[in-house]
């Protein structure tokens, strides 16, 4: 690895990595710049780093190292790639016997090119609130670019196993930092649908890295539907075309002419060469809907089954899990962490939800930083996963479990007095909540 300075400053970076409306263009973010991709890549495991370039960090009371990153991960074919991201160690503060523990935070929708990567200006970190407790427990923070941003091809958004992977490989490269500890995964938006596939990944894929529990914030779901939803639900025209891309971009196995229109194809052709030829372009899809898209994805068997693969929820998450979600989130609305909760509950997932009463989708993060980096840093301390902490922010209400609603049930032998035609009384709503699995 070769360690080049540059001086730039985290803080007060404009913050990357909101799950906001997209636009048709976003302007890139100067700062340390892209680290090129050798071809053909140098040998190596996953999580190796291929080149590393040190760049500097202001606002902490404490000496840290910043390194933007490249390393080697595995897509969802099990090809080798290239994956960027930043890293940021405490060097000030004295390590824990066994190696620094290593927190992965995994950014929200910023784009899907490589000029939409975070780490182009040192930002990969913000919007997730002050890291300083973490870093002063003697932990490294990494956070992912996720595959095709910072790097050759268009960005699989939304893919769960490829950002699984990326996510894993980035601990996983943490270790030539010093970060052979315990591991905890955390993230937002796209990032918090990141967090739950890494945790959905770990076992089969990283067993070597000692992951502790993950911490998904507003993770969506359902976003199969967005295509068809785009003219009911506000956000989802905006989000309907990235989706779009992403599952383009991840499966090139699928007949792309079935859900695509000539110009469709010719949009996401030239989407891929501005990827390659410009890492300063930063672009949210390649799609007009109107006239790139044949048909609803739900309607061709292929696409649907693929898009329904990285819905989280349907795959068991080995370690402690806390979702995050705030009650007036319009963007993941509560019902989406509620179906995410139901699927995981259903595969006895050591699980609680804290749901916020105030605060949308962009406060989630901040709202929670404090108290949300407690419990992670209580279990990679080893401590046994709790529902709470000694709350210093707003309290949320915690919810242990999730069942679905049961519908009601017909009586195969009615009562002979009763008029069938009369009015049936509404069957009372069932609760989400039930009993906790755990104690703490």
């Amino acid at each position: 690895m070769r360690a080049r300075r540059r001086s730039t400053v985290l803080a007060g970076l404009a913050l990357l990595g909101a799950l906001a409306v997209p636009g048709p263009r976003a302007e890139a973010q100067l700062g340390p710049g892209l680290l090129p991709v050798p071809s053909p890549l140098p040998p190596g495991a996953p999580g190796t780093v291929i080149d590393s370039e040190a760049f500097a960090v202001d606002g902490y009371p404490f000496a840290v190292e910043a390194h933007q990153l490249l390393y080697r991960s595995t897509d969802r074919f099990g090809a080798t790639i290239a994956v960027s991201g930043i890293l940021v160690a405490p060097t000030g503060v004295p390590a824990p016997p066994g190696g620094r523990p290593v927190v992965a935070w995994n950014h929200g929708t910023s784009g899907i090119t490589d000029g939409c990567a975070p780490s182009l200006g040192g930002a990969g970190l913000t919007y997730a609130g002050s890291w300083d407790e973490v870093l002063a427990s003697g932990a490294i923070v990494v956070a992912t670019d996720y595959p095709g941003m910072g790097t050759p091809g268009v960005h699989p958004y939304l893919d769960g196993i490829s950002e699984g992977r990326a996510v894993l490989d980035a601990i996983r490269a943490a270790g030539a930092f010093g970060g052979t500890g315990p591991a905890a995964v955390t993230g937002f938006s796209q990032g918090g649908h990141a967090t739950l596939f890494a945790g959905a990944e770990w076992a089969d894929y990283a067993p070597d890295i000692d992951l502790r529990a993950v911490a998904p914030i507003a993770a969506p779901t359902h976003t199969s539907l967005a295509y068809n939803a785009r003219d009911a639900l506000p956000n989802a025209s905006g989000y309907a075309g990235i989706i779009l891309t992403g599952i383009v971009a991840a499966r090139p196995d699928l007949d792309r002419t079935e859900l695509l229109t000539p110009s469709g194809e010719a949009a996401f052709d030239q989407l891929a060469a501005i990827d390659a030829s410009d890492p300063m372009a930063c672009e949210f899809s390649a799609f007009d809907l109107d006239t790139d898209i044949r048909t609803d994805p739900l309607e061709l068997p292929a696409w649907r089954d693929a898009l329904v693969e990285n819905e989280p929820g349907s795959r068991p998450v080995p370690v402690p899990v806390l979702m995050v979600a705030a009650r007036d989130d319009t963007t993941v609305p509560p019902f989406m962490t509620e179906s995410i909760c139901i699927g995981l509950t259903a595969l006895d997932t050591d699980l609680r939800v804290w749901m916020y009463d105030s605060g949308g989708h962009s406060s989630s993060p901040g709202e929670s930083a404090d108290d949300r980096n407690t419990w992670i840093l209580d279990r990679l301390a080893g401590e046994p996963p709790t529902r709470e902490v000694a709350w210093t922010g707003d309290v949320p209400e915690v919810i242990d479990a999730c069942t679905p609603t049961e519908p009601p049930v017909v009586d195969p032998d009615p009562d002979p007095d009763v008029d069938p035609d009369d009015p049936v009384p509404a069957t009372p709503a069932r609760p989400i909540r039930t009993t906790a699995r755990f104690t703490g």
